[in-house]
């Protein structure tokens, strides 16, 4: 079963980490941080670090998060399918002063 499609930008410009949730059948939420990354020519295009392979884009920052929003979701009952665990997210926090 295909989980997702690769999507290989012609040039990164900005990225933008935001954390996206996703809710289990049992009323679990798992979040995920997903990298969006802008494209001159086809908009925004975005990944999830933690689920390898799993990559959606849209024309807009709205449709591309909406879109990996459905891809994480596909890829998640795909992983169930085949019995494999689900990826869970650890994040740190790493503090630096500047002067």
């Amino acid at each position: 079963m295909q989980r997702s499609r690769a999507i290989k930008p012609s040039s990164p410009c900005s990225v933008i980490i935001n954390k996206l949730e996703y809710k289990e059948m049992n009323t679990r939420v798992l979040e995920y941080t997903v990298i969006l990354h802008q494209d001159e020519e086809c908009g925004y295009w975005v990944e999830v670090p933690t689920l390898a392979g799993c990559v959606s884009q849209g024309k807009t920052k709205e449709e591309a998060l909406k879109n990996i929003r459905e891809a994480i979701e596909l890829h998640l009952e795909c992983m169930k399918e085949d019995g494999e665990e689900i990826p869970r997210e650890e994040s740190y926090k790493v503090a630096i002063e500047t002067s």
